[in-house]
């Protein structure tokens, strides 16, 4: 008989634990949207898991203590609650400023990005305002060695009076 009771209770604990952590994750959820994350239904649920550890753990210690000594405490509920729900929140706010660093590390990434191809836009605006030089140059050049072939040479002039 007290093993079956055993399992009964362990079964009504368990299903009790379950209902308050689909509770607190209602609560982790709309939580994490008032502060604009948006968090989804299972991160929510296994926040909720883990905040609700502790508080477990006190429970179980105060229902020992209250069968073996009879001491009892009038608002533990509350107080249950109030834990779980302070590291949810705590949890959430944590996540926030991670998140509010993650992105003016990525602003910071994106700015010095567009600098770097601010920079190299130059550079290729340099490269082919130098490659048009040459080429100008190059032209110059051609066009100066097709004058000078043109120019008769000095050994074809005609001497004397046919200069």
């Amino acid at each position: 008989f007290a093993v079956v009771i055993y399992f009964y209770l362990l079964f009504i604990y368990s299903f009790n634990i379950l209902v308050d952590c689909l509770a607190f994750t209602l609560l982790a959820f709309i939580t994490a949207r008032i502060v604009k994350i948006n968090l989804r239904w299972i991160a929510s649920f296994n926040l909720a898991v883990h905040a609700s550890t502790l508080p477990i753990i006190l429970n179980m210690l105060y229902v020992i203590i209250n069968a073996v000594t009879g001491f009892t405490m009038k608002y533990f509920p509350i107080m249950y609650t109030a834990v779980t729900y302070i590291y949810i929140l705590t949890i959430i706010l944590m996540i926030k400023s991670d998140y509010i660093k993650i992105i003016s590390e990525v602003q910071k990434i994106e700015e010095e990005q567009k600098r770097i191809r601010e920079k190299l836009e130059e550079a290729k605006e340099e490269e082919k305002r130098k490659q048009e030089e040459e080429e100008v140059k190059k032209k110059d050049r051609e066009k100066e060695k097709e004058n000078k072939s043109k120019e008769p040479r000095i050994g074809n002039r005609p001497e004397g009076d046919n200069a």
